[in-house]
């Protein structure tokens, strides 16, 4: 202050003594006299700039008056008053202490002085801004300091007093801070005696204690209520409470249940909207996923899969010339299901819009994994089981089958053939072979071990694990399925919380030993078949009079080897409070290696060998995928509400590759598997094609005062599976949410209402499941020359100016708990409509093809409701028992399509009918007279052969949901899981024309026994026919095309049963085990139906095999 009283004179004799000490050289009259003016003019100035602050100082005038208040609030208040900016570092306010201040029109000097006495703090301003940093301490203070400082050591445990290895213990306010060992013990050193103690570990409340020498601590973990359960969207997360969409979650502990090789079949009965169906009972065969109907007429209909942040595709992954063990692979087998900690379903607009385009679908969220903090932890887990088919064909015996060939000729006046080794007495009419149990009433067996290592302190967290499964399969020969896997992830957070980063890897290699074909076709058989080996152990052939099985099952076999190699890295950077930049980068490859072995060895040596006898084809197909994605995410509070926002981008890249060949003319079995050794070696055309995606996105989501939520999505996607001009697209949508039991005067009305939420949301995805470059014009070989030069055909007509299919969500949905969260409720109705759709437009055949890509107005529209339910019965005395249900009611139509006659679909699909129709001739009977089957003449023409003759069947689900309960007291638990359905399907169980023998198969269901046999009879089925020329055998084609292999299919099946027992931690802390569980599983032991086929899970029209029904035993141990 005495620089404002010294005035000019002081100034000037400054600015001589200044000359004064100048070098000689520059001390002449003039230079002097031009320094002494410079610097008297800048004194002066300066002496203004103070003068005017020290005023402005003074007209300030600040009022305060608050009580126990934060040095935060004050300083807000004093800069809402005053317009001054306070400056200070981060941490430095918090050992400050509250305040109460009575000031009336005071300076600011005045107030900063008083609100900042009696703390540790000092300030000095400096122009508008007021800068806050600790107090100077003297001499006698920092004296004083020293023998103030004490050293702290404590334990810290578990709320059951367990040691927690790994929990931080930090000063507050200070970057002093240490790590508990093993035994939960820590030790600092020179803490102040006023220091504050806080200990933190993750999943844990933070506590904080005084400083003292010793300290025991008891950590509390965070209640697992609503508001603290975590719901993963992907782009962001969010909690169960603030949650605007439509999401569904099923966890480790539930997947861990169900002894399945692919993670997809653990969803069974847990996700509303979500319907899967098996193809083969065969491991490693394909599903069929849809959620929430189907969207596309003639594009993909699956979700996206996302795999620890990088697409996954679900398309199967042997090469499409080359099968493995008759169908195709899944590539979910190759993901190990005990490496998986969730599985998210997103449904709705609200929570797919922000995946743009490839969310039209759904998306399915496979979260793998991750290390957790503690002392170094081992959990292993065996278990070993064995299984057998759902249920069994209901075939005719020896006598009966007889019965009805013999029959057969007799309807239509025909002499048995020669041929007819069945019935001419070339093989024995009274010997018996059951087929079935022969093909599919073996036992598989299963063998399941992983183990991993875990661990870590709460900045640094690890885990690696190792797995191996073999399954057996039902069928005659050494068939298998086995995997072997490696897992691993490592997580890191730097000492001051603002560098965050997670490391995942992992590798699996699937390798498949599987028959040629699913052997279920083969059990038609008839059941008089001469005997498969003779007495000397050789295969029987009976004189070329049939073809024996057991040549291709002893020597063909399908070999498919399959490796998954993935990768993700997750980088984070707290730049400011509340602002924070993001990576993901990611890696995924998938690659099957097939072969089709068919030596001479498998076929009748009675038959002369030709090149064709030995036959070894080899598939190939590699798919590669890197995706990276950069962020910016922001939260701040603003007044009463929090925003969080999110902007960024994504860059995806696929590549896919496949060949196959066959090799043929081999010189001996012995050689086959060198495919060198082939005399002729032809390949398909190779297989290859990139897909490119980029795009921006956005998010926004503000929430206001706890109970009002609204959540703004976008996303600007370009995709390389359009033209130029196309390739862009923007999609977005909105959500809200109200949570209405936080309303004062709702919970006064209903006070059992522990929570209550209304939320909606509307948006539109969008949809690039077609194939690549269906833009371009394309060309194959002709495999014709002329002068030397092969010819090409057209294959493909181009349309550069097609583009996305749209879906418009609209959801609405109301959720509550009650009696504290003892009973949950939840009941949703939404509606997808999907227009701009890609079909075959169709073009005049003068042009040489029959359609051509192209985008019409069609719509299919998906609507339905959903509703969940949940409740705690039981929770005392150790003993707890909840039960679950919930069910899903779709609903599919066409809304439109314009010049649907004209269309390829003009058969297929009817304006206002589901896409799930069969439009099939309608069948009324059999007449009782000739014996035949009869249909509807719905045209009226006296013949079935017209499209118009047809009606609209509908083959799908009616409804379908689950059932569950669980149950467990003091280590025991007990956990049941059933899933119904309603459906109609496709009637398997009738696939040979009763009295035929085709290609050595012709046995039949005992259901046909109830047939016509003479004038007059009421039958459920026609008369027998060996013929298919016949009146019968014509009738029967029309059969095959009629709602008579349509029926119900409904089936409630008890999709898994658990029961293990944890021996109390008391009893096994003395050996130095932290957990050991023992557990029985059973997976598809129960089913009930009225379907009189096998499994009525199976969506394949033809013989398939079915379902398994496993029972396993395990031992799981965990060691720290």
């Amino acid at each position: 202050m005495k620089l404002f009283t010294c005035g000019n004179a002081c100034l000037f004799r400054c600015s001589r003594q200044v000359a004064y000490w100048l070098p000689k050289q520059v001390q002449n009259a003039r230079l002097l006299k031009q320094i002494i003016m410079r610097a008297y003019l800048t004194a002066v100035v300066i002496t203004l700039a103070f003068v005017n602050v020290s005023a402005g100082l003074r007209a300030q005038s600040v009022t305060l008056k608050v009580q126990n208040a934060k040095l935060v609030q004050v300083f807000s208040e004093i800069k809402k008053q005053t317009g001054y900016q306070f400056w200070y570092e981060d941490n430095i306010l918090d050992n400050s202490k509250n305040v109460s201040l009575d000031l009336s029109n005071v300076s600011i000097t005045t107030a900063l002085e008083t609100t900042l006495k009696n703390q540790s703090l000092e300030f000095t301003i400096n122009d508008k801004t007021i800068v806050i940093r600790e107090k100077e301490k003297n001499l006698f203070d920092r004296i004083i300091d020293v023998f103030a400082l004490i050293n702290v050591n404590g334990r810290v445990t578990d709320e059951n007093n367990q040691s927690m290895a790994g929990a931080t213990i930090k000063v507050k306010g200070t970057n002093k801070q240490a790590q508990t060992n093993r035994n939960g013990e820590f030790y600092l050193e020179n803490v102040s005696e006023d220091a504050i103690i806080e200990i933190t570990f993750l999943g844990y409340i933070k506590q904080e204690l005084k400083a003292r020498p010793n300290i025991s601590v008891q950590m509390e973990p965070i209640p697992n209520e609503l508001q603290q359960v975590t719901i993963n969207k992907g782009y962001y997360s969010t909690t169960s409470e603030l949650n605007t969409g439509s999401v569904s979650t099923v966890t480790a502990s539930d997947l861990s249940r169900q002894p399945v090789s692919n993670p997809l079949m653990a969803l069974h009965g847990k996700v509303t909207g979500l319907y899967l169906s098996q193809q083969s009972g065969v491991p490693g065969s394909p599903m069929t996923v849809r959620l929430r109907g189907l969207n596309s007429i003639a594009n993909g209909n699956d979700p996206l899969f996302i795999l620890d942040g990088v697409p996954f595709s679900s398309a199967g992954i042997n090469n499409a010339n080359v099968s493995s063990g008759g169908t195709s692979t899944s590539p979910f087998s190759t993901i190990g299901m005990e490496n998986i900690e969730s599985i998210t379903v997103l449904k709705d607009a609200d929570a797919t819009a922000i995946y743009g385009s490839r969310g039209a679908n759904g998306v399915i969220l496979i979260t793998t994994k991750k290390g957790k903090a503690g002392s170094t932890r081992v959990d292993a887990n065996f278990n070993q089981g064995f299984g057998m088919a759902v249920n069994r064909y209901d075939l005719m015996d020896t006598q009966q089958y007889l019965e009805m060939r013999r029959e057969a000729f007799a309807n239509d006046n025909a002499t048995i053939p020669s041929t007819a080794y069945d019935i001419n007495g070339t093989w024995d009419q009274n010997s018996y072979t059951d087929w079935e149990k022969i093909f599919l009433g073996g036992t598989s067996t299963l063998t399941n071990a992983s183990a991993s290592v875990s661990g870590g302190t709460d900045l640094l967290q690890f885990l690696i694990s190792g797995s191996y499964r073999n399954e057996t399969a039902v069928n005659p020969g050494n068939f298998r399925n086995r995997k072997v896997g490696v897992h691993s992830n490592i997580t890191n957070r730097s000492a001051n919380g603002r560098f965050n980063s997670s490391l995942t890897l992992g590798y699996l290699r699937d390798n498949n030993l599987l028959p040629t074909l699913d052997y279920a076709s083969q059990i038609l058989l008839p059941p008089n078949t001469p005997s498969i080996y003779n007495p000397d152990g050789t295969l029987n052939w009976a004189n070329s009079t049939w073809s024996n099985p057991f040549g291709p099952i002893n020597n063909n076999y399908s070999s498919s080897a399959a490796e998954n190699l993935s990768g993700a890295l997750n980088l984070s950077y707290a730049v400011i409070d509340g602002l924070n930049i993001s990576a993901r980068l990611g890696y995924n490859r998938i690659s099957t290696e097939t072969h089709n072995v068919f030596p001479a060895s498998g076929k009748n040596p009675a038959n002369p060998i030709v090149p064709a006898s030995r036959r070894h084809e080899l598939g190939t197909r590699a798919t590669a995928s890197w995706i990276v994605e950069p962020a910016i995410n922001y939260g701040r509070n603003i007044g009463k509400g929090k925003l969080e926002a999110t902007i960024g981008a994504t860059f995806q890249d696929t590549n896919y590759s496949g060949a196959s060949f066959v090799g043929l003319g081999f010189n001996s079995d012995a050689l086959m598997e060198d495919f060198g050794a082939a005399g002729t070696i032809s390949s398909a055309p190779t297989q290859f094609g990139k897909y490119r995606y980029n795009a921006l996105f956005a998010r926004a989501g503000y929430t206001y005062r706890e109970r009002y939520v609204i959540n703004l999505t976008g996303r600007r996607d370009g995709s390389s599976r359009f033209g130029p001009g196309k390739r862009f697209g923007n999609f977005g949508a909105i959500g809200a949410a109200w949570l209405f039991a936080k309303e004062k005067g709702i919970i006064e009305l209903l006070p059992i209402l522990s929570s209550g939420k209304l939320r909606a949301s509307y948006g539109i995805t969008g949809n690039d499941q077609l194939s690549d470059y269906k833009y371009l014009s394309t060309y194959s070989s002709s495999g014709l020359t002329y002068q030397g030069i092969s010819g090409l055909n057209a294959t493909q007509l181009t349309n550069p100016d097609y583009s996305w299919e749209n879906v418009k969500k609209l959801e609405a949905a109301i959720e509550f708990g009650l009696m504290k969260e003892r009973m949950t409720l939840l009941a949703g109705w939404y509606r997808n409509r999907t227009g701009n759709q890609l079909v075959g437009y169709p073009l005049p055949s003068i042009t040489g093809f029959t359609s051509v890509q192209a985008n019409l107005p069609a719509v299919v529209q998906n609507q339905g409701w959903e509703l969940e339910a949940s409740g705690i019965l039981v929770h005392q005395n150790g003993l707890q028992w909840t039960l679950g249900a919930n069910i899903s009611i779709p609903k599919n139509k066409l809304v439109s399509y314009p010049n649907l006659a004209a269309s390829s679909y003009a058969n297929r699909y009817i304006i206002g009918e589901p896409l799930f129709i069969n439009q099939r001739y309608h069948l009324t009977g059999v007449d009782p007279q000739t014996g035949v089957y009869t249909f509807t003449d719905r045209n009226v023409d006296g013949s079935i052969t017209s499209a118009f003759d047809r009606f609209p069947v509908f083959v799908g689900q009616r409804f379908f949901g689950g059932l569950s309960s669980e149950f467990s007291y003091k280590g025991i638990e007990l956990s049941v899981l059933f899933q119904f359905v309603k459906q109609q399907g496709y009637d398997n169980n009738i696939t040979s024309a009763p009295g035929r023998f085709v290609s050595g198969l012709g046995n039949v269901s005992q259901r046909l026994l109830d047939r016509w046999r003479k004038p007059g009879d009421v039958a459920a089925f026609q008369k027998y026919t060996p013929s298919t020329s016949s009146p019968a055998g014509a009738a029967y084609a029309l059969y095959q095309l009629s709602d008579g292999i349509i029926t119900d299919k409904s089936f409630v099946r008890m999709r898994n049963i658990t029961l293990s027992y944890s021996l109390p931690k008391s009893m096994l802390k003395h050996i130095g085990i932290a957990g050991l569980k023992v557990y029985a599983q059973g997976q598809n032991l129960l089913t009930f139906t009225r379907y009189k086929g096998v499994d009525p899970e199976i969506s394949a029209l033809d013989l398939a095999t079915p379902s398994m029904k496993m029972t396993t035993f395990g031992l799981q141990v965990s060691i720290n």
